[in-house]
């Protein structure tokens, strides 16, 4: 491709999915960016299939769709391997993707894949061939990087375990919460169940397997006092949860309907057991929800002392922890979030300014 010698930046998310914590970072990034007056060309490369973002960005930038031939881990390998041959050599390189472009120089980028870090680091990292490889392809091409972004300090410490020859070159970057907005929750008919969210894929670090056990230690009373909305299909459910009335399968919600469904909900339930940073935790923080989620260092910094922790391999500290919040949520049903929200950054601007790109 060729090389652009005026102030350019080349902006790279052609492996961010819709609906994933990902996307919703990246699109606040880009529309922090879309007016920034440093940069005459801002070139994007998005996804061919499933953009996470409208075209009505094009504006501002110049879109190119990235189209892959051969299944997505190949193309990923050869996208990543012969780079230069593939995108513009701009002044400035943002990789929204999680892995660094071979060759092309002044690169920051944005790691927002926990699977990136050594599973000897992150037990819960995964083991997956696919992983494997990345996480090679991210060693390799690290001296291309001149700023390793990440969203939390928890993430920060890994990552600069897991490749301590880039060390110096890692910065923390939260993003920041929308405006603070705690709304009352639609009133509840007398006796109804405790209503919990849990706005996650169906992937296997999301730890929906606890619901299982759960089941078996008191399905009558979950039944008669709560009820989990998970963003699956029935058919995404696992066997043994698909008979309980209490789980209430919604389908993939789009980001928009994610945060509406905030105002029908009494707790946000997080049992996640790797994550980079936490979305939705901000998102009910900023709703003024609660919260019952993992006791696991990455929700301990995001939410501090005011969320509800429970040992995310054990149903019985869970069973324990859903009896406790009930009976809070009854006295109070919303909850002030703002002191804890202080410590992240104000607006998506700032951010894109301390990151430096310009």
């Amino acid at each position: 491709m060729p090389v652009v010698h005026s102030p350019s930046l080349l902006i790279h998310a052609t492996n961010i999915q819709q609906f994933s914590g990902a996307s919703i970072i990246a699109t606040r990034i880009l529309e922090a960016l879309r007016q920034d007056p440093y940069f005459s060309h801002k070139y994007l490369y998005l996804p061919t299939h499933h953009p996470f973002v409208q075209d009505t960005l094009a504006i501002d930038f110049c879109i190119y769709h990235y189209r892959r031939i051969a299944p997505q881990s190949i193309s990923r390998f050869f996208e990543l391997c012969w780079s230069q041959k593939k995108f513009h050599l701009a002044q400035r390189t943002l990789v929204l993707g999680d892995i660094p472009l071979k060759g092309i120089p002044h690169q920051i980028v944005y790691l927002h894949n926990a699977h990136l870090i050594d599973p000897h680091i992150n037990k819960q990292s995964s083991r997956r061939t696919r992983y494997r490889i990345a996480r090679r392809l991210l060693a390799r091409n690290l001296q291309y990087v001149e700023k390793l972004c990440v969203p939390s300090p928890i993430m920060a410490q890994e990552v600069a375990r897991s490749y301590p020859q880039s060390a110096h070159k890692i910065t923390i970057h939260p993003p920041p919460p929308p405006v603070y907005q705690p709304f009352t929750r639609i009133a509840r008919k007398k006796n109804a169940p405790l209503r919990l969210f849990y706005p996650a894929t169906n992937a296997p670090h999301k730890n929906h397997q606890i619901l299982i056990p759960l089941a078996a230690i008191g399905a009558h009373a979950l039944a008669k006092y709560f009820c989990f909305d998970l963003t699956l299909s029935p058919i995404q459910l696992s066997v043994p949860l698909r008979q309980h009335k209490w789980i209430h399968p919604l389908g993939r919600l789009t980001h928009e309907q994610c945060l509406t469904h905030y105002s029908a909900v009494d707790v946000l339930f997080f049992p996640s057991l790797l994550e980079s940073y936490g979305v939705p935790l901000v998102e009910a923080m900023v709703r003024g929800r609660h919260i019952l989620c993992a006791d696991l260092p990455y929700a301990r910094w995001l939410t501090g002392d005011r969320a509800h922790y429970f040992n995310p391999l054990s149903a019985v500290d869970l069973w324990q922890k859903m009896q406790e919040i009930l009976q809070q949520v009854a006295h109070n049903p919303i909850v002030d979030w703002r002191p804890v929200l202080k410590q992240l950054p104000n607006d998506w601007t700032r951010f894109t300014t301390q990151m430096q790109l310009s």
